[in-house]
């Protein structure tokens, strides 16, 4: 899972950087982001001055996005098998962030 985890990080640091409006849109945020994958690990990464880094295993204490579910169900969002609105409401994905966040995520996420 880390391995893939590093990969959709490149792609939206890819995209961040060949995308200006989307850059602008975040260039001021800072935030904090923890994803636990209920049968791996927990990983971690700052999202900051436009780009995602500091990808790291570990939990953070307090976290501005945490978003918890399994590898099958990450693998599947990931590679467009799982859509992950169906995989939120059947709580196979659970999100805690403000709204304000959950937006900022699905305009990264190219929604």
């Amino acid at each position: 899972m880390e391995e893939l985890l590093k990969t959709v990080i490149d792609q939206l640091n890819e995209r961040l950087q060949n995308d200006e409006k989307l850059r602008e849109s975040i260039k001021d945020k800072r935030r904090t982001v923890e994803i636990v994958i209920t049968d791996d690990d927990t990983y971690n990464f700052l999202l900051e001055d436009a780009e995602a880094k500091n990808f790291g295993q570990g939990s953070l204490d307090d976290p501005d996005v945490k978003i918890t579910t399994d590898s099958a169900t990450l693998q599947g969002i990931i590679k467009e098998e799982i859509n992950p609105l169906k995989a939120y409401v059947t709580k196979k994905l659970q999100v805690k962030a403000s709204l304000m966040d959950l937006l900022t995520i699905k305009t990264m996420l190219g929604g």
